[in-house]
């Protein structure tokens, strides 16, 4: 079910997390230090590779909550039980603000009130992400098996975001789910799990430079979460 996407000099922490994870499990390296590509790379080869109703993409920096496999498929159940199709086991505190309960145990982000990232090349687009990280993330698999192709068509819109994947992963599952444009999107349909179920290490440096600094660890993480 998972894909562990991590770089050539923390290949040890994957190999680490990769044991705590039921098998199979794929490593997904980035020797390119191309983080979109990469994560697009982990979606295509986890929809291939595994056959159940969901793949999930895990960073090799996550800390996993007491007995994970357990509670990650009891959660899942309830989402289908819910109908939802993509969710987060994970939010960093710079966005918990902006989160919403919608279910006991579900949350989303509220994309009314959502900060904007602009574009890195001048072009004045911006957008708003839904996903609040993807430090690990779980999607129906007939509903990730379209990202590819996704990012394939829109590969300007990535390159005008360059380092940037979460916001843009976000966009393709809200465009199919809400059935629309990526420009006409109006409502979110990715839950995060309340409590979270990962957290994100701090004790090695962020592969993107992000400060070391707790607004990037999780804003409702408890290890004995269920």
């Amino acid at each position: 079910m998972w894909a562990v996407v991590t770089i050539p000099e923390r290949e040890a922490l994957a190999d680490a997390l990769i044991a705590r994870l039921p098998p199979p499990v794929l490593k997904v390296l980035d020797t390119a230090r191309d983080l979109q590509q990469n994560h697009i790379r982990a979606w295509r080869e986890a929809c291939a590779a595994f056959d159940g109703d969901w793949v999930g993409v895990i960073q090799e920096d996550a800390i996993l909550c007491d007995d994970f496999d357990r509670k990650v498929r009891n959660r899942l159940a309830g989402a289908d039980r819910l109908g939802y199709r993509a969710v987060s086991l994970f939010n960093a505190r710079k966005s918990s603000p902006y989160l919403r309960q919608v279910h006991a145990r579900w949350a989303q982000i509220d994309l009314g009130r959502m900060w904007e990232i602009p574009a890195a090349d001048g072009s004045g687009k911006t957008i708003k992400p839904a996903l609040p990280g993807e430090l690990c993330v779980l999607i129906r698999r007939d509903l990730a098996a379209g990202y590819p192709e996704f990012a394939r068509r829109h590969r300007e819109l990535y390159a005008s975001f360059p380092g940037l994947h979460d916001a843009l992963l976000g966009l393709f599952l809200n465009s199919r789910l809400n059935g629309c444009e990526i420009g006409e999107i109006t409502a979110n349909h990715i839950y995060v799990a309340i409590p979270n179920l990962a957290d994100h290490r701090l004790d090695v440096p962020s592969s993107l430079g992000h400060l070391d600094d707790p607004i990037r660890t999780s804003g409702t993480w408890s290890p004995a979460a269920e």
